[in-house]
């Protein structure tokens, strides 16, 4: 699959919180096809409720998305449940678009067959999830996104709980995946340090509760990252 659009989700003027409280200030921001976006900021700053606002779970306070399909949404922590090989999991991920039986379109279980081997978990497809390491179930689970023809991924902490081999990997996966089909990745993380050179664009949710976007050079994304903290003498290198 490769993404068309060049214009993925645009938003306008937007607060996400609870009634009376914005979690930061409007924000405003685009995503393009083929980029791998990273979403950062201290806990409780906002992260994961703008990112389940855009996935449509939770309402805005303000504003206006624009987005030409709901995106899917990976949570951090699915359990990895026995009973599933991993193409069960990716089928039963794709519920949401199958037929009045729960049956999937031959088209939906070729792209679920694609993603994996895209991936470079086609040779797992048939083991227990239950007993894949952490890194290549969160494989699995990107994969279960892109079988759904989604034109982005939004994925809440991908690399928490991995080890740093496994941190890597997922993270140059998101970036790779992003670059060769279009499909544009948001994805919040702590690990900052990791992430950075990886990704595209820096969206940071500041200290001051500012929320803002970075452009694609390193200077750029690390003058936006450096935001979030209240020591301002990180650097994060390229």
């Amino acid at each position: 699959m490769q993404i068309k659009e060049s214009h993925i989700i645009s938003a306008s003027g937007v607060t996400v919180g609870y009634v009376g409280k914005a979690l930061f200030s409007p924000a405003d921001f685009e995503i393009h096809a083929g980029e791998c976006i990273l979403l950062c900021g201290a806990n409780g700053s906002g992260k994961s409720t703008i990112l389940k606002a855009i996935a449509g779970i939770r309402p805005l306070l303000t504003g206006h998305i624009s987005i030409s399909m709901t995106p899917p949404m990976i949570p951090s922590g699915i359990p990895k449940a026995e009973g599933f090989t991993l193409r069960s999991f990716i089928r039963t991920a794709c519920y949401s678009i199958s037929d009045w039986a729960g049956r999937l379109s031959p088209e939906t279980e070729a792209a679920a067959e694609e993603a994996m081997e895209s991936l470079g978990i086609a040779g797992l497809a048939d083991r227990d999830i239950s007993g894949l390491s952490d890194g290549e179930f969160q494989k699995g689970c990107i994969a279960s996104a892109l079988a759904r023809r989604s034109h982005l991924v939004l994925l809440d902490e991908p690399t928490a709980f991995l080890d740093a081999e496994n941190k890597i990997s997922v993270l140059a996966t998101l970036r790779e995946t992003a670059a060769r089909t279009g499909t544009a990745f948001l994805f919040s993380s702590h690990d900052i340090r990791d992430a950075a050179p990886l990704c595209s664009r820096v969206f940071a949710i500041g200290a001051d509760g500012i929320f803002r976007c970075s452009g694609s050079s390193m200077e750029e994304k690390n003058k936006t990252i450096l935001t979030i903290f209240r020591n301002k003498s990180i650097i994060f290198e390229d």
